[in-house]
This record gives C-alpha cells, sequence and structure tokens, in this order.
C-alpha cells in the first residue's frame, strides 16, 4: 500500500524536474557564446591537454598563450621565448601546467627505454630520477607538488623532493591542498597521507577518478548498474552523481572539473570504453555546468562544421570557462588541439565566485524528492487516522 502511494508523488517530481531541465537547457544554450581557435599546424598531429588561468595552453605538439582583451579571446599566440613544443630526448607526452607555468608529463630518450616523469620549466625538460622506472607524471599543483604514477607506488614529489606516498593504484590529480583523486581496487578515491575515501560507484562494479577542483569536488566516470555503460560522474558533498550522457550515447567521461564545479569530457558510442586511447571517431566533447549537458559541437560555426571539424574530446577548462581538448577533420583525416573561449562580455557566460563547496544542482533535485515522498507519506498518515475517527 505504501509504495502505490507514494507512486504520485515520485512521478510528479519526476515529470516537475525533466521539465525544469528542459527549461534550464533552452534557456542557458542561449546565453553562452564561445570563439573557436585551431591549435594546430597543418598537416601535422596536436592534441591540448591542459589549460591554466593565465591563458596558457600546454600538449602534444602545443605550447601556446591565449590572447585577451579582458572579456573576450581576440588570438593565439607563442609561449614567450618562442617556445613551440616540450621536449626531453626523443620521445615526451605533456599532462598538465600549473599557474606558475611549470609543466609535467613524461618521456625518454629512446622508444625501447622505460618511460620516465618529467618537469618544465621553460622549453627544457627535467627527467625526475630515483622514483623507480617506468614512471610518469599526472598532475602538479601551482606549489609544484608533483604526483607521479610509478613501479614503487604513486608519490607525491615537490621542489626539495620526495614528500610522500599513497595506498593507490593510479593517481590522476592533486589539488592545491595536496588532496589527491585517483583509483584503488577498482574504485574512484579522493584524499590525502592521512586518509583516502572509497566514492563508490554508480551501482556497476568499477569507477575510476580522472581529476578534482579545490572544493572538494571529484569527476571521473564509473560503471551503471544493469548494463556494461559508464557514466560521468561528479562527487561532492560525499554524494557520487550520474551526469548522464549526450542523447544517443551510451557512455561518458568527465576528465576535468574547474572551481566553478563545471565538467568537461566527452561522451561516445560502441567505443569498449570512454577511456579509450584509440578513439573510433564517434566521440562527441561534452560540457556540464551543473543542470545542462552541452554536446560543445553545438558552438561551433557553420564554416567551421563545413570544413569538416568535430570537437571529439574536452581535456580540460580553466576557472574562466576557457576548455581545451582534441578535435578531428574528418576530411583531412588529421587531430589538431582546439581553445573554446568564452564571451565573457555575456552575464551568464561570466564566472561566479563559489566562496564554499555547495551541493550539486542533482543533490538540491534528490532533497526535494525526499521532501515531497516526506510530505506525501505524512498526508497518507493524517487521512488514515481521519478515517479511524
Amino acid at each position: 500500500m505504501k509504495t502505490s502511494a507514494l507512486k504520485p508523488a515520485i512521478n510528479y517530481f519526476a515529470n516537475l524536474v525533466v521539465i525544469s531541465i528542459l527549461s534550464i537547457t533552452s534557456n542557458a544554450a542561449n546565453a553562452i557564446a564561445f570563439t573557436y581557435f585551431d591549435l594546430g599546424r597543418p598537416g601535422f598531429y596536436s592534441d591540448a591537454r591542459a589549460i591554466n588561468n593565465a591563458g596558457q595552453i600546454v600538449g602534444n605538439g602545443i605550447a601556446k598563450v591565449v590572447l585577451w582583451n579582458g572579456t573576450t579571446a581576440t588570438g593565439i599566440g607563442d609561449f614567450p621565448g618562442g617556445i613551440q613544443s616540450f621536449t626531453a630526448g626523443v620521445f615526451s607526452g605533456v599532462k598538465a601546467i600549473n599557474e606558475r607555468g611549470q609543466v609535467v608529463g613524461n618521456g625518454s630518450f629512446d622508444l625501447c627505454c622505460p618511460v620516465s616523469a618529467i618537469v618544465w620549466n621553460g622549453p627544457t625538460g627535467t627527467f625526475l630520477s630515483g622514483y623507480g622506472k617506468p614512471n610518469s607524471a599526472a598532475d602538479i599543483n601551482d606549489s609544484g607538488e608533483i604526483l607521479i604514477n610509478g613501479s614503487s607506488g604513486v608519490l607525491i614529489v615537490g621542489d626539495r623532493g620526495f614528500v610522500g606516498s599513497l595506498a593507490l593504484e593510479m593517481g590522476a590529480g592533486i589539488n592545491n591542498s595536496g588532496k589527491v583523486a585517483g583509483t584503488h581496487n577498482s574504485h574512484a578515491f579522493y584524499g590525502d597521507f592521512d586518509a583516502l575515501i572509497d566514492l563508490g560507484t554508480l551501482g556497476g562494479r568499477t569507477s575510476s577518478a580522472l581529476a578534482l577542483n579545490d572544493m572538494q569536488q571529484v569527476v571521473g566516470y564509473s560503471a551503471i548498474s544493469g548494463s556494461g555503460d559508464t557514466h560521468a560522474f561528479l562527487w561532492s558533498s560525499d554524494l557520487m552523481v550520474d551526469l548522464g550522457t549526450l542523447p544517443g550515447f551510451n557512455h561518458s567521461l568527465g576528465s576535468a572539473i574547474n572551481n566553478r564545479g563545471e565538467v568537461v569530457g566527452w561522451s561516445s558510442v560502441d567505443n569498449s570504453s570512454p577511456y579509450d586511447s584509440s578513439p573510433l571517431h564517434t566521440d562527441r566533447a561534452t560540457l556540464w555546468d551543473g543542470t545542462t549537458i552541452f554536446d560543445l559541437n553545438s558552438f561551433l560555426g557553420n564554416d567551421i562544421v563545413n570544413d569538416g571539424w568535430v570537437l571529439e574530446r574536452a581535456h580540460a577548462i580553466n576557472d574562466l570557462g576557457m576548455i581545451v581538448g582534441a578535435a578531428y577533420n574528418n576530411q583531412l583525416g588529421l587531430t589538431h588541439g582546439f581553445l573554446l573561449a568564452p564571451d565573457l562580455s555575456i552575464p551568464d557566460a561570466a564566472p561566479a565566485e563559489i566562496p564554499v563547496p555547495t551541493p550539486p544542482t542533482y543533490t538540491l533535485l534528490l532533497a526535494g524528492l525526499f521532501g515531497l515522498l516526506y510530505a506525501r507519506n505524512r498526508e497518507t498518515k493524517v487521512n488514515s487516522s481521519l478515517i479511524r475517527r
């Protein structure tokens, strides 16, 4: 009896949520504007992996700076000193950049040799030795603390050397408080040397944390119950929320989150995993702003689309809402790094201050649901009491 009595409240709330989200989507889509920049060189592969709040962009084959007039991006320039790319031996791969302009990644002097973590202070890379090989740097915070995945475990190395190790199988990100997001025993984790929290899953068996911000929020992807699909998640205030996918896609992944709580990543279909290193060119770069899912391709002009460009993967977003990632050209068969720079002269596109961590909109919706259920249950009890009288 109780279950059937609650169904109207559940159905009513579900319809209300859908209507609200559709309304928000319609309004938000008209309020946000982006300018697209192709960061690649003609005829060469590149992708953009990271961007800091100064607008410095790094990636594979990319070292650029956003030229900014205070509200809109006016162009792209090279790093000071004419840096075109970061070098370290024969092979190098860039992962992250901090606000000091320090860059981390990995490289080798020979493709046959073990890969090692590298920190770049300028164009020349310095190998981080003494931490076992192979190893690679996953992230760097503004204090210069570097998160390293190596044969000896997950380590944090600072300007003065070894800081400590963490009981994780894979580290993904480190924030300015020294908190780390990573994966252990096929579950996403968050924490530090003193305590690591198992973030759980979205109902499936596995989850992976890929990034975090300074507001105690973590993003990644998780298997969902009842299928082999994986969805992007946002963990905040001890709650893991399913961010969903673009319509028609069965996988999604959250690769980065800024301090405004905006998440970027991609939605995919037909891939065995959204984290496949070789996409089938069915991925679509995705933005979650807390209430709405956006296909970032919807912000491209017709001329860019007609030239064959598709934004496949969004790798990073800074606190101004600048998004970088990889775009594929289906006419040239090339991948180039891209930048989407928001027009901050539009009020709704301007960054909003977040003084304290706040529950995501989804948390508030759940709170509303429980409120409705409580009210419905209370009303049922009152009616039953009147009948007995």
